[in-house]
């Protein structure tokens, strides 16, 4: 088992060649904001 970063890193590397510079990594998060609120 390897990490994300080294899988993605691998898969990079055999894609675009082995001098091309792998980008960092980005991570984001997607959420529906709840707007309906409690009528109390």
């Amino acid at each position: 088992m390897v990490s994300d970063a080294e899988f993605n890193e691998v898969i990079w590397k055999a894609v675009k060649g082995l001098d091309s510079p792998c980008p960092p990594a980005v991570r984001a998060a997607f959420f529906m904001p709840d707007n309906n609120k409690d009528k109390d």
